[in-house]
């Protein structure tokens, strides 16, 4: 089945970050930002992000939305979607002073933010990744888990839940005297919610590397696994007997900070260059975002069929590295998946083989004017 268009025919942001009035009128081809660092370009994708469940461009808080001469300030975004249906979406910061709440309103509805799940599909890329395989699983972990959550939304609250209940469970065993019949419930609490947590990391990496796999041309084919002693127990055992094998080898380390005790927070995604053999974590800052670009592409790709309705592509600053071959083969591809891709830069020059297919913005401080 052919997945159904999915994009942006309007964007107004108001007081959010260095953008006082700011608006887009728009079709469903790619959409381009160029200026200066610092002009705004990322936080209009930053807003765009906004319009999912949780925060992605960058992790910042409502509060942070908010201009930097006036943190008190209510911000907001209001979008027309073209989907199966017209959607007309706002969210917003509350009001209420000082306030550090969301408010969502879906054809001028107040919602939770849950509504807005898997109603606009995003698929993002930012500098911050450049290095993702080199430095920590944290920052790896959290990567793939805003993937998982474009899939399954509940992964969000498993994650919630699991932390939670770690939390408790540590915080009882410092406890001079531990409550054992509390522990136990926590600790099935943390096996139920683990289990959760690493099939459904282990099913959505299994299929990006399926689809990564696949890939032809000057990208590169990407070898990727998700490492975890779960995951691993996932592969050759049901998830009955995985968690209960777990809440078992909680009940046996009942020791404040379990050393040594392999657990789904310490879950870490790897990523090798299929056709080097060489871990990307070695890759050149080229090459790393090369393998990150052949996931993204993936990634929206899988989207489309999972959903049936396409994905924006979010990506920020991801041309500066690539040469000419990489450069055309990603415009190629966006043009191919028929995505509304969202990209900016700082040389508009590097936009020349798409510009012609697309809508072109400057940005400088805040203020956006269309190209001509």
């Amino acid at each position: 089945m052919t997945a159904s268009p999915c994009w942006l025919q309007s964007l107004r942001l108001r007081f959010f970050r260095n953008h006082a009035e700011t608006r887009f009128s728009l079709n469903q081809g790619p959409v381009i930002l160029t200026g200066a660092n610092g002009s705004g370009k990322t936080n209009v994708l930053e807003a765009v992000s906004w319009l999912m469940p949780g925060r992605v461009l960058p992790n910042a808080t409502i509060a942070d939305c908010s201009p930097v001469a006036c943190p008190a300030q209510a911000w907001q975004v209001e979008a027309s979607l073209v989907a199966s249906e017209p959607v007309h979406l706002l969210t917003r910061r509350a009001s209420t002073a000082g306030a550090d709440k969301r408010q969502v309103f879906l054809d001028e509805a107040e919602q939770p933010p849950a509504a807005l799940e898997n109603l606009l599909p995003q698929v993002w890329l930012t500098p911050k990744h450049d290095r993702l395989f080199s430095e920590g699983s944290t920052e790896r972990r959290n990567y793939l888990d805003r993937i998982v959550y474009t899939f399954y939304p509940e992964h969000a609250r498993h994650r919630q839940r699991y932390d939670h209940a770690w939390r408790e469970r540590e915080s009882v065993l410092e406890q001079s005297r531990p409550d054992r019949r509390w522990l136990g419930v926590l600790e099935e609490h943390v096996a139920r919610e683990g289990v959760a947590l690493a099939a459904a990391r282990l099913d959505v990496t299994q299929r990006l590397d399926g689809a990564c796999q696949e890939r032809r041309g000057a990208f590169p084919k990407v070898k990727l696994s998700c490492e975890g002693a779960m995951e691993q127990a996932l592969l050759n055992k049901p998830a009955l007997e995985v968690e209960e094998e777990f809440r078992k080898l909680l009940d046996a380390n009942r020791i404040p900070g379990a050393p040594g005790l392999k657990v789904p927070h310490r879950s870490d995604l790897l990523a090798v260059h299929a056709c080097k053999g060489v871990p990307a974590r070695l890759g050149s800052t080229g090459e790393q975002k090369a393998v990150l670009l052949s996931i993204s592409l993936a990634h929206a790709r899988l989207l489309a069929g999972h959903h049936q309705r396409l994905p924006l592509l979010l990506l920020d600053e991801v041309v500066a590295h690539l040469d000419e071959s990489r450069r055309q083969e990603l415009f190629e591809e966006i043009l191919a998946l028929g995505c509304q891709a969202w990209l900016t830069g700082t040389d508009d020059g590097l936009f020349a083989a798409l510009l012609p297919k697309a809508q072109g913005y400057s940005v400088e401080n805040g203020k956006v004017a269309p190209y001509g």
